[in-house]
């Protein structure tokens, strides 16, 4: 079986994100009929695919020894931070900005979990 290149693992789940999004925005809401919202669905689709489908195609473009060979001992690691992180998240009493900064340590932390599952996979551990 042919696996695809990480630019096309990027670009074509971006486009389809963007693409499903807009579909269902104008399914959903029959305000977002117009090409005007439509393309906003789809920017926003397509941005949300990005964020979604780069740490995959990061994962499969570099494969470092270290990551492969440490793999399980740091994927340990970060699911302990990602839990961390949404607990944070649930239980948010720091004002305003408490919420974006545990957005951002869940996004990172997610984002290391799909580069070290490719890792995982590769050493079969």
């Amino acid at each position: 079986m042919k696996f695809l290149r990480p630019v096309a693992i990027l670009v074509l789940g971006a486009l389809m994100t963007g693409i499903v999004c807009a579909a269902v925005g104008a399914t959903v809401y029959p305000d977002m009929r117009s090409l005007q919202l439509a393309s906003i669905g789809l920017l926003i689709g397509t941005v949300a695919g990005l964020i979604l489908f780069a740490p995959l195609a990061a994962g499969e473009a570099t494969r470092p020894g270290f990551i492969v060979r440490h793999a399980g001992r740091l994927d340990r690691w970060s699911a302990f931070l990602l839990a961390m992180g949404l607990g944070y998240w649930l239980f948010d009493s720091m004002g305003e900005f408490g919420g974006v900064a545990a957005l951002t340590i869940i996004f990172i932390c997610a984002g290391v979990r799909v580069y070290l599952a490719n890792g995982i996979r590769q050493t079969g551990a």
